[in-house]
């Protein structure tokens, strides 16, 4: 049976397929430490544990409860507000418990969203906001978080971008907030939720606020409802996961203004009922706890959080040590990305040594000779005699440069430049040696041979698509590849380089210049054509991979 379309795009949520790969390997013994996914490791308030046990042996809470929740929670909840967030609650009204926070963004999307309608999504931000949209029928527009900007809008972009979309005729609906911002910590000051609230107003938005992380590692727990004129505008979901250690209890909830709990609930109640009573007790009771309580699992999280820095400040990453919330978001540093490109080029540099030295094992004479040639032509006079005034230059100025720049590296050590180059070539080393950090190095070693050998035996192929080298073998096309190498290095993709080397040492093996180039020029350009068709090919395939794993794993 094909899927709805509206599944087309949408895969299993990332989390879903991540935690049952963990679970594999921890069957397996390898006691994975889960970094990925913001669940709580800690058990709830054992008074919270307790209520639970002692309501669920009772006989009468097993029945259906009602879709908007038991009002002993709706009012711990809006006490929960008040005291925490100052912000005063009709429990009978603006009050909606929920499964977990998380359905709570399906449910407001379902409720909002027609065929083609817009979204505005943080990035970074929570995948499930555009996931949700577009199950909705809805289209993802993403907004920038820039550092520069503490991880807030910038306002003047979502202007034009709301004015542009609308003069083409599309309709922006919902904007989605998150703040304390994850995974970026960024806590929220006062007078950016008013210009928050004002924008929507101006716009006519409705604004989602995902509020679940307020109580982790933050003293002033703040609600955008606390602004004035905010719930005209603003649907807030929270949730007991985070603040409570109770993630896989789904214990959630929608603050809003009546007309939107009632236009929300209409949807909801059509899909799920309300949750079992001894839980909505034991969550009442969670909600009620005293700060003693916060500052305990709090206490936790910034030994954590102080361990994680420590790891960070090993990696020379960049962070800022005031961010909130379970996450820590931190700048890879730029010398650690030169070294990983470094790494993905070192094996390949190796290798290449690898078939120089081959090309001097079965053609000797021909590699020195080449290398020769194209080195005198540096040191030489026009009479084609060696120039020893050119050779003695060359090395002044190449003994200058290395004592220039040692002097410079140690007498100007604190010059951001010279950190930075430092940095770079640590890097670099750092890539080089990389490889023993492999799981599997073996295959990476294997992979790179098998190219190598593709590589040398397409050379050798190449060679006869030309009259005047079709009688060329094997050790000719060796010593031609590892020429024709250099040139993919001195120019980029290796246009006319890769063709000059080539004839070159091709012209060593008594193939005119000509015939060579021409045959160069011919093997480029096959190799241009089969990237980019097998990159082609690799592209359409790749959805079909992925959906074919899942629905392995899926089985």
């Amino acid at each position: 049976m094909k899927t709805s379309k509206r599944l087309e795009g949408i895969g299993e949520y990332y989390f879903s397929q991540k935690l049952r790969e963990i679970d594999e390997l921890n069957k397996q013994g390898k006691n994975i430490i889960n970094l990925g996914i913001g669940s709580p490791d800690l058990p709830p308030h054992p008074d919270v544990i307790k209520v639970l046990q002692e309501e669920s042996a009772k006989p009468n809470v097993h029945a259906y409860q009602s879709y908007k929740g038991s009002p002993v929670l709706r009012n711990a909840m809006r006490d929960w507000y008040k005291k925490w967030y100052g912000v005063d609650l009709n429990a009978d009204t603006d009050i909606l418990p929920l499964i977990g926070s998380k359905e709570g963004i399906m449910h407001i999307c379902m409720t909002y969203l027609n065929e083609g309608d817009i979204a505005l999504i943080p990035n970074p931000g929570y995948p499930t906001y555009n996931a949700a949209v577009k199950l909705a029928g809805g289209n993802c527009i993403s907004y920038v978080l820039k550092e520069a900007l503490n991880y807030h809008p910038d306002f003047n972009e979502l202007e034009n971008l709301i004015e542009s979309n609308r003069a083409n005729g599309h309709t922006i609906k919902l904007l989605f907030a998150n703040y304390p911002h994850m995974p970026t910590g960024q806590l929220p000051e006062k007078d950016f939720f008013e210009q928050l609230v004002a924008f929507a107003k101006k716009h006519d938005i409705l604004i989602v606020h995902d509020n679940p992380y307020s109580f982790i590692l933050n003293e002033t727990p703040s609600s955008l409802l606390s602004i004035d004129g905010a719930m005209d505008v603003v649907l807030e979901l929270n949730s007991l996961s985070k603040s409570s250690n109770m993630a896989g209890w789904r214990v959630g909830m929608l603050i809003a203004s009546k007309q939107h709990v009632d236009e929300v609930l209409r949807f909801k109640s059509n899909m799920d009922s309300g949750m079992f009573l001894p839980l909505q007790l034991a969550a009442a009771k969670a909600l009620r706890l005293d700060k003693d309580w916060y500052d305990s699992i709090n206490t936790i999280y910034k030994e954590r959080r102080r361990k994680v820095f420590e790891l960070l400040d090993l990696l020379k990453c960049t962070y800022a040590k005031d961010q909130v919330g379970m996450f820590v978001w931190a700048k890879i540093p730029a010398e650690k990305l030169v070294g990983t490109i470094v790494a993905e080029r070192a094996f390949d540099v190796l290798s290449l040594g690898i078939i120089f030295l081959l090309a001097l094992m079965v053609q000797f004479n021909v590699v020195v000779n080449t290398v020769a040639e194209n080195f005198s032509k540096i040191f030489t006079e026009k009479s084609g005699n060696l120039s020893f005034k050119k050779i003695i230059i060359f090395l002044i100025i190449l003994i200058a440069l290395i004592i220039i720049v040692k002097v410079w590296f140690k007498q100007f050590s604190h010059l951001k430049i010279v950190i930075a180059v430092k940095k770079i070539l640590r890097g670099i080393w750092d890539g080089l040696t990389s490889i023993r950090y492999l799981q599997q190095k073996w295959v990476f070693i294997l992979y790179t041979v098998g190219i190598w050998t593709l590589y040398v035996a397409g050379t050798w192929v190449g060679l006869f698509a030309t009259e005047g080298t079709d009688h060329l073998g094997l050790a000719q096309a060796i010593s031609a590849l590892a020429f024709a190498s250099i040139g993919m290095i001195v120019t980029p993709g290796g246009i006319g380089a890769y063709a000059y080397f080539l004839a070159k040492v091709l012209e060593r093996n008594d193939v005119p210049f000509e015939i060579g180039y021409a045959n160069g020029t011919l093997q480029w350009f096959a190799q241009f054509i089969i990237v980019v068709v097998m990159g082609f090919i690799s592209m359409g395939l790749l959805p079909w991979f992925n959906k074919k794993k899942i629905n392995h794993e899926t089985n």
